[in-house]
């Protein structure tokens, strides 16, 4: 039977306005913790099956067993805190990507309780945050300062399904030239949340040496870094499977 909320807990600790955090931003809105939130389809916290309703799971294990839904995620955010103030990921993304409310408060992209998308904030989010619509939409601006400067990288099991998003993203950018985008996507295959195709100090290393190898003519940039060199999988483009390291659970 649907999932219904009918009382709100109020917090023990009153929750201020503003001041989120976040993690994990997916890089393409259509696939927003594994919701499209564009398509008509997919507009509540239910799967479209040909015999039966279910619901969508928020993160899941490495075997595939939903951790939880979208609906209790929400639904838990909404008595955490409400007007977008839980400080939970979709609250948090309402905060920093939606905008205002009638209220003054972040304008939420779906009834909480129902699951229910406001097709005019999904929209604003588009324009927004949607980086595989920025950057293909303003290509012709874009391209001579992002190509072969943007790197992802995921696990191919990512427990929020921030994979999707990403795979989204190669395969809107991929198609761009004039000039090419040439942008790097390492995935590791069968890793969680929190996959990292190296080590912290190699990736330090790897983000110094970028740095460093664009400084403006006639910098010293002696300082900058040490002897150490990247790893070789930090200086391809396109496409990597790699093991990788995770960092720390999720």
């Amino acid at each position: 039977m649907p999932l219904a909320l009918t009382q709100v807990i109020t917090p023990s600790t009153p929750v201020p306005p503003g001041g989120t955090e976040q993690q994990g931003n997916p890089s393409d809105s259509a696939h927003v913790k594994h919701l499209k939130i564009r398509s008509a389809l997919l507009s509540r916290f239910w799967g479209k099956d040909p015999w039966e309703r279910i619901p969508r799971p928020a993160a899941r294990q490495t075997t595939g067993d939903s951790r939880w839904t979208v609906a209790q995620e929400n639904h838990y955010e909404l008595a955490a805190g409400t007007r977008s103030r839980s400080q939970g990921q979709w609250d948090i993304w309402a905060a920093v990507f939606g905008p205002q409310g009638r209220d003054g408060y972040p304008a939420p992209i779906w009834d909480k309780q129902s699951g229910v998308i406001d097709r005019s904030v999904a929209a604003y989010w588009k324009t927004h945050f949607d980086l595989a619509s920025i950057v293909t939409s303003n290509w012709t601006t874009l391209g001579p300062k992002l190509a072969g400067r943007m790197h992802f990288f995921v696990g191919s099991e990512d427990t929020y399904f921030l994979n999707n998003a990403v795979e989204l993203f190669e395969l809107a950018t991929g198609k761009l030239d004039s000039p090419p985008a040439r942008f790097q996507f390492l995935y590791g295959f069968g890793q969680r949340h929190n996959w990292y195709p190296v080590t912290m100090p190699e990736m330090f290393t790897t983000m110094a040496d970028f740095i460093a190898r664009r400084a403006p003519a006639g910098t010293d940039t002696s300082g900058w870094r040490g002897t150490q060199q990247p790893p070789a999988l930090m200086l391809t483009t396109g496409r990597q499977i790699d093991g990788g390291v995770l960092m720390y659970g999720a």
